[in-house]
């Protein structure tokens, strides 16, 4: 069976899904401050985490993205998934996080691991980024 657990920075989000959710662990945290609390997981999956930068520089959301995979790797036993803005579009947005394919599974093939498959092919202007462990 599947076991789910949250993680969120906003605690809006935490206690909207803990009313929806009561028997759920959630997280509400920044992991990138304390991480020390979360257990292991089989698998991390993170949507929508890399597809939106604001008003944030290119290079700085790119290192924020390498920073946080970098930090739940330890706890993940399997896997990570996580999506990113796709540069094979007919229009971009200052705010989307547009990444060339070839520069985030360089980094994942040096980082994390030599194992992973990219996915683009569900219909949205992003993939999908699959990392075994």
């Amino acid at each position: 069976g599947l076991d789910y657990t949250g993680l969120d920075l906003s605690p809006g989000v935490i206690e909207h899904c803990r009313r929806k959710y009561p028997d759920r662990p959630f997280y509400n945290l920044d992991v990138l401050v304390d991480a020390g609390d979360l257990p292991v997981f089989d698998a991390i999956a993170m949507n929508g985490v890399f597809t939106f930068k604001g008003d944030l520089p290119q290079q700085q959301m790119f290192d924020y993205l390498c920073e946080l995979l970098q930090v739940l790797r330890p706890h993940a036993r399997y896997g990570i998934a996580f999506n990113v803005a796709s540069t094979h579009v007919e229009w971009t947005r200052d705010d989307l996080f547009h990444l060339p394919i070839g520069q985030v599974t360089d980094f994942v093939a040096s980082t994390l691991s030599r194992s992973f498959t990219v996915r683009q092919d569900y219909g949205l202007y992003e993939y999908t980024v699959y990392v075994y462990l």
